[in-house]
């Protein structure tokens, strides 16, 4: 089978840019938390080491893999995973999808399938819990049958959850993994859950951003945020989540994925207030170039960027920049990802950027785009 991100790694690490470039991708120590963030433009996802082995990946999208005649579409979380000797069927313990968007579910009902075990065991596959599963299944049943679009796939994914009895949909304070025990869910937020149970209520109803899964992650020392694209709003969005949860610093440093690709509707500065008492943060940002998603244009904006390779640690741009060169952008890399690793008794992230990926600040530590915070 063809390798999509270690060619990718190899052709950066060999290169005579920077002094200390970066080291090829490894599967993580036993005792490490490892935080990976990648995106090729347009898609993004994460994918969380959480110790002994267990992986978490939270949504995906899809990498085109082969030679030019015959490349065909692979789900990038575990085709990454594959190819640091990860076996996804019996390593991937939990499956999040934040929200229904195509550039966070690209590939999840493929992906799905590659991680069920030998025996038929799927892992939990968990869902916003702003639909209960009766109302996912009216959602899907509202929407069109054709086969080339990601409500179809996606109804596939939720179906074989749901018959394996692996769907699982999630609300605030609600805790992932069982007795791995190290993610809390801190959205939706309960008057987003409120609001399903009212007599006019459509599954259509729910904004799939405000319905986000949120989360929040603590193992050992590390601490995380994971953004997806939660947006602001009095009843839903981040003021809503911040009143109903309580996070605060360790006084270590915080990785932050910034939510929505750092647009002005996601920003809410008592967030990154939050983490003054601690270290600080480092900020994961993923691109979005596609003006079709709403956007009138691509993400982050300068001033977004600004804004956090002001304030955090170091800030990190993930996925490839917007071309209008048709022919360059088919030719070129468009995948980047940065890894964030943390020894669970230490008190220091290591990070190291791929690809497309890009460093907006940098601490006097760094080289070659790496980082200790």
């Amino acid at each position: 089978m063809s390798n999509h991100f270690l060619p990718i790694a190899e052709k950066i690490c060999t290169s005579e840019e920077g002094e200390n470039p970066p080291p090829a991708p490894s599967h993580p120590a036993d005792d490490e938390v490892e935080i990976i963030v990648m995106g090729p433009g347009t898609g993004e996802s994460i994918l969380v080491h959480v110790g002994d082995g267990n992986w978490v990946i939270i949504d995906c999208f899809n990498i085109q893999i082969g030679e030019k005649k015959a490349r065909r579409p692979r789900p990038a979380p575990t085709q990454y995973l594959r190819e640091i000797g990860v076996d996804c069927k019996e390593s991937v313990k939990g499956i999040v999808l934040t929200h229904p968007h195509r550039d966070h579910a690209a590939g999840l009902s493929k992906m799905f399938d590659e991680c069920m075990s030998p025996s038929g065991e799927y892992p939990p596959l968990y869902v916003p819990g702003v639909l209960s599963e009766s109302q996912w299944k009216e959602y899907f049943d509202s929407e069109t049958k054709d086969p080339r679009t990601l409500t179809y796939h996606l109804e596939h994914a939720f179906n074989r959850a749901s018959e394996n009895n692996k769907l699982v949909p999630v609300i605030r304070s609600s805790r992932l993994l069982g007795d791995l025990d190290c993610l809390q869910v801190i959205s939706p937020t309960s008057k987003a859950v409120i609001k399903r149970g009212q007599a006019d209520f459509r599954p259509s109803d729910a904004n799939p951003n405000f319905s986000s899964i949120v989360l929040w992650l603590e193992k050992g020392g590390a601490q995380a945020l994971f953004g997806a694209d939660m947006e602001n709003h009095p009843e839903f969005g981040w003021e809503q989540i911040l009143k109903e949860t309580d996070i605060s610093a360790n006084g270590q440093s915080t990785f932050v994925k910034i939510p929505h690709h750092g647009s002005d509707g996601s920003h809410h500065e008592p967030i990154y207030d939050l983490f003054k008492e601690g270290k600080g943060y480092i900020a994961a940002i993923t691109r979005n170039n596609n003006p079709r998603g709403g956007h009138r244009q691509a993400l982050p904006d300068e001033e977004t960027s600004e804004y956090h390779a002001s304030k955090s640690l170091s800030t990190y741009k993930v996925g490839a920049q917007a071309s209008t060169d048709v022919a360059k952008a088919k030719s070129t890399v468009r995948t980047g990802w940065i890894s964030a690793r943390k020894k669970i008794d230490k008190t220091e992230w290591e990070v190291q950027i791929y690809g497309t990926a890009v460093t907006l600040t940098r601490s006097a530590a760094c080289g070659g785009g790496a980082g200790r915070f």
